[in-house]
């Protein structure tokens, strides 16, 4: 395989691995959209469930809860948590290959992996800590701390 080949497939790979982590997060703003609505209106809750276990109703659930913008303080607050996770053993003890920018804010977002199972971290305060925050705000925060 040449170096052409193999770049065109660590592209897909990367998009196809993208596409599967928007789905996840947008799950998780599905089944909070509907715990939130539950509270109030168990019919619109059982919709959002129902959505949610088809499995078709992501983005429209996700799209019904705003996410937040990240102000210059909201930066800060976020900038923290990435330097605490930077600095858990638990995120240095993982593979080189796995500590990336999108890797912390899937932790900050309560999105588990492989590397970085929901066991884990779950335990952490900064665990699902911004799950409402823009996941590519977090990533673009987290990127700064890496660079």
């Amino acid at each position: 395989m040449d170096a052409n080949t193999a770049g065109t497939l660590a592209g897909e790979l990367a998009r196809s691995a993208s596409a599967l982590e928007t789905a996840a997060v947008g799950r998780l703003h599905a089944l909070h959209a509907a715990l939130v609505l539950g509270v109030e209106n168990a019919e619109a809750m059982q919709r959002f469930i129902s959505a949610y276990l088809e499995g078709d109703g992501d983005v429209a659930a996700a799209k019904s809860i705003p996410a937040q913008a990240l102000g210059d303080a909201g930066k800060v607050v976020v900038r923290g948590d990435v330097d605490r996770i930077l600095r858990e053993a638990k995120f240095r003890q993982a593979p080189a290959c796995a500590r990336s920018p999108r890797a912390v804010a899937r932790i900050l977002h309560g999105v588990a992996s492989p590397a970085f199972p929901r066991e884990d971290w779950a335990k952490k305060d900064v665990w699902q800590r911004h799950s409402l925050v823009d996941f590519a705000d977090l990533v673009a925060v987290a990127s700064e701390a890496f660079a």
